[in-house]
């Protein structure tokens, strides 16, 4: 397989990042969806999995949504996102044939202290009601359409065990090699178990899974 990094950031930090607004980075991830549909058409059999990073999620959700209907990708993972925890996912998840992992934790501080300050990486000021501490959030009179689309999204809370892999709840542990490489990886290769705990999380259907 191919590894792709796509560089969207402003290079001036990552509050800059965080603060770019929502037309900069839709036009990022439009490139970003233009590359993936040329992958697509060159190799139609080939799988596509898609990962962010903090407001990087961001750009990944902004590029499912600009995604052609053939360009479908497989598995997706967005890690320590700065993106709102209401954020609607109806149009991107509809592009994702697989699930969408979403790394939470408590203790990360960028959330928790500086998002609320300066906003979420899709412009708006929600409290700690971030997806990267709480995770994503079912709409409201959610359809039952919608509904059976958030299935796919899959809660990967921080445990005291992920310290073994470098994950001490930081906003950037989960991007270590450690940890990307027993816990990321195993998620998107499709060879091999993958071992998690499963539990539920308070809304019914809805369930926050802790990789091991």
């Amino acid at each position: 397989g191919a590894f792709s990094e796509f560089r969207w950031e402003t290079g001036l930090g990552v509050i800059a990042d965080e603060e770019e607004s929502v037309a900069a980075k839709r036009k990022r991830a439009a490139t970003l969806a233009r590359q993936v549909a040329d992958y697509r058409r060159q190799y139609p059999d080939g799988a596509v999995h898609l990962v962010g990073l903090s407001a990087g999620t961001a750009v990944v959700l902004y590029t499912l949504e600009a995604l052609p209907a053939s360009s479908e990708i497989e598995a997706v993972v967005l890690l320590s996102s700065s993106v709102s925890a209401d954020y609607d996912l109806t149009a991107a998840l509809q592009r994702v044939q697989g699930d969408v992992y979403v790394t939470t934790s408590p203790h990360d501080a960028v959330l928790g202290d500086l998002a609320p300050v300066f906003g979420t990486a899709d412009r708006r000021y929600v409290g700690r009601e971030i997806a990267g501490l709480t995770g994503f959030i079912l709409p409201a009179d959610a359809p039952p359409a919608t509904r059976h689309l958030y299935a796919k999204v899959i809660h990967l809370a921080w445990d005291p065990e992920d310290e073994r892999y470098g994950d001490y709840g930081g906003h950037t542990d989960t991007a270590k090699p450690e940890f990307v490489q027993h816990v990321v990886a195993p998620l998107l290769v499709g060879e091999g178990p993958r071992n998690m705990r499963v539990h539920p999380c308070g809304t019914a259907g809805t369930y926050t899974a802790v990789a091991e």
